[in-house]
């Protein structure tokens, strides 16, 4: 799982379950050992599988990559996908702050890891594009003050292959590493991943 982060310090993130203790660097990400990872998958269609041969979209190839060595449970509120552990927050057609409502009962668990996309719902159909990034950093700092122990990765979208949503993405994701940063800056553990770094146009379905 391989992601572009922020420069940062090692961080140790103390949850109420279990203390998440590692290294990230611009290089990747470091987890201890036998960690138990509490993972909450929040967004959209891509976080709920949408268009997977399975429905598991990332969370299988994610979860096959953490464990073993590290025990790994996903909450959510809802359940797709064929595996066992299919517990995620992703709803298809989702926008920013639709998202943010859904969060709620998700958050209340303490999750110590949180990966946030959203926006794509947003950026297809052209609704409140000006306010998007500050919708996004509303939905991060929810994120962060229910679960100020988590560390929370933060996506920019995938590649559209609609060419002015495409273009209005390109200015959504310029936004992120800014919002991200601020929010390092106030001592939060919130790193920005680059998603056009790993996929490409071709890529999608």
């Amino acid at each position: 799982f391989p992601l572009q982060l922020l420069p940062t310090n090692t961080i140790i993130v103390p949850p109420a379950q279990a203390p998440l203790t590692g290294s990230l660097t611009t290089g990747g990400t470091r987890i201890q050992n036998s960690l138990p990872l509490i993972i909450l998958p929040l967004g959209n269609s891509i976080t709920w599988g949408y268009g997977s041969t399975s429905g598991n979209g990332y969370r299988e190839p994610l979860l096959d990559l953490l464990s073993p060595p590290n025990p790994v449970t996903f909450i959510g509120s809802q359940r797709s996908g064929n595996m066992s552990n299919n517990e995620n927050e992703g709803h298809p057609g989702a926008l920013i702050d639709q998202i943010a409502t859904y969060a709620h009962a998700s958050l209340a668990e303490f999750p110590n890891i949180i990966l946030l996309m959203a926006g794509t719902n947003d950026i297809n159909n052209n609704a409140n594009i000006s306010t998007a990034p500050a919708r996004l950093g509303a939905l991060i700092d929810l994120c962060v003050s229910s679960c100020p122990n988590a560390v929370l990765l933060v996506a920019e979208l995938t590649p559209i292959l609609n060419n002015d949503s495409q273009a209005r993405a390109d200015v959504f994701n310029a936004a992120v590493p800014g919002l991200v940063k601020k929010r390092v800056d106030g001592g939060n553990k919130v790193l920005a991943v680059n998603m056009t770094t790993y996929m490409g146009a071709d890529e999608l379905m």
